[in-house]
């Protein structure tokens, strides 16, 4: 019996803030012709458009020829932009091909989606339909679905993806700017956080580090200052801060776990002092029996900043933007290089966050003086340049062949740092190791120096390469106060 059927095709235009992808695919590619990866197979009775793309009205697997008017397939792929060619298969429940559509298409950017509408019919078959999609010639997903000829009960309505402007006023009403201050003051530049529990302030462990102080800026512009550090991981990559009175900004509600290949959101600080709103995918997973299951995740149009919340499309909350992992690595530079190792940004689930019914109550002093956090940075304008290198040449004076990564075979290498002070220096230098989790692994002798204002002088400090890959910190002191701060890499 001829089945009436006919297709429809929607396109994404690159990658748009509004397109939804959430990674519920029933298979995935990837040959040497054509690589590309299925994003989604849904089905439903009916769909339309909602907030610039299609979305089905609810989403379900079993359908009634009585009283369905038809099944609708939904599949959304992430390709190469260029030509493509669909073609999708309907079998009826003896396995037999019922008919075929096929379509040459212009896809503009990497992600477009399709739907097919297979209409239904009093004396058509019952049992187990499917349809067989393939993308230039290459398998692109399979669905199947059932046909009954009793009622089923509707499933709940799909729930709309937001739009991008509905996004960001979803995170910009709990979103809190966090500036960091250093000895005297200083500002330190801003990272972020943001309200998940009344009074409470959610962000990265990192952003402990180097500060002295924290003020919280709320959503309505109002400051509070951050006396209290009610818990945090430094191995998790989480802490909890407060208290930030009555004011606290709205809560994001919590989401279900996130997938490698969900579409995920955030907000940057701009440098201006404004937010931009950034979209990404999960493109992996950080597993660690320590700290639990962190998510791996790509922003292609920018960083993120250390802290910030994390949502789905939905606005609902995922988790929050981790920093580089490396104690101490704060900076955008830092944190940028470091992060790259994953080739992506930690997002740390909310799930994985424990507050203690009666947390004790530390002070970001109390950290500083117990070493758990690193020191912010002294003087550093004193300081030309410093790094790392296999050696110092004695004429002329300069690093050899300097680089920040070392492999555990090099055996040794050299801290160095080039000094033009603008003003007399007296006292004593020092270089202290870290490792990424702010262990002290070594610390020089104190050297007594007198280093006179606008002179050139280059300090160095012979070290053997640490035996353990990893990442490592390197402070130079003058007096008590770290005044530079390097970041190298050990491989095996």
């Amino acid at each position: 019996m001829p089945i009436e059927q006919r297709y429809a095709l929607v396109a994404f235009v690159g990658l748009s803030l509004w397109f939804p992808a959430v990674a519920l695919s029933q298979s995935a590619v990837t040959t040497a012709a054509v690589q590309f990866k299925v994003l989604k197979i849904s089905a439903g009775p009916a769909g339309g458009e909602a907030n610039g793309t299609f979305a089905l009205t609810e989403e379900r697997s079993v359908f009634s020829r009585s009283t369905d008017k038809q099944v609708v397939v939904f599949f959304q792929w992430e390709a190469k932009a260029g030509p493509h060619k669909l073609v999708a298969q309907w079998r009826s429940p003896d396995g037999s091909v019922s008919s075929s559509s096929a379509l040459d298409y212009l896809a503009p950017g990497p992600r477009f989606g399709a739907n097919w509408p297979l209409y239904l019919s009093p004396t058509m078959p019952l049992g187990t339909w499917s349809v067989e999609v393939t993308l230039d010639g290459q398998p692109a997903g399979r669905y199947t679905f059932e046909i009954r000829d009793e009622k089923v009960e509707s499933a709940p309505p799909v729930k709309p993806p937001l739009t991008p402007s509905e996004l960001y006023e979803t995170l910009s009403r709990s979103f809190i700017t966090l500036q960091r201050s250093g000895y005297d003051g200083q500002s330190l530049g801003h990272v972020a956080g943001f309200s998940s529990t009344a009074g409470q302030v959610f962000t990265s462990a990192s952003v402990l580090d180097s500060a002295i102080g924290l003020t919280a800026i709320l959503p309505d512009g109002s400051r509070r200052d951050l006396p209290a550090v009610l818990a945090w991981s430094r191995r998790g990559d989480w802490a909890v801060l407060g208290p930030i009175g009555s004011s606290a900004p709205e809560r994001l509600t919590t989401s279900r776990e996130s997938k490698v290949g969900d579409r995920v959101f955030t907000l940057e600080n701009s440098v201006a002092g404004g937010r931009v709103l950034r979209a990404g995918a999960v493109t992996g997973l950080l597993e660690n029996p320590e700290t639990g299951k962190r998510l791996i995740v790509g922003f292609p149009e920018g960083p993120g900043t250390t802290g910030s919340p994390v949502v789905d499309e939905f606005g609902q909350l995922i988790g929050l933007m981790g920093g580089a992992g490396v104690a101490g690595a704060i900076q955008a530079n830092d944190v940028f290089r470091l992060r790259g190792d994953l080739s992506g940004t930690t997002v740390v689930p909310l799930s994985l966050i424990t507050l203690p019914d009666n947390p004790r109550v530390d002070t970001l002093a109390d950290l500083l003086r117990r070493d758990e956090v690193s020191l912010p940075l002294h003087g550093a304008h004193h300081i030309v340049s410093g790094g790392f290198a296999r050696g110092i040449s004695k004429s002329p004076v300069k690093a050899i062949e300097q680089r920040d990564d070392f492999s555990v075979r090099d055996k040794e290498f050299v801290v160095f740092v080039n000094w033009s002070p603008h003003e007399r220096l007296r006292g004593e230098t020092r270089l202290k190791v870290y490792d990424a989790r702010n262990s002290l692994l070594f610390e020089s002798k104190p050297a007594k120096s007198d280093l006179r204002k606008d002179r050139l002088v280059l300090s160095m400090w012979p070290l053997t390469v640490p035996s353990a890959p990893g990442f490592y910190r390197a402070d130079v002191f003058m007096n008590d106060k770290p005044i530079w701060r390097g970041f190298v890499a050990i491989t095996q």
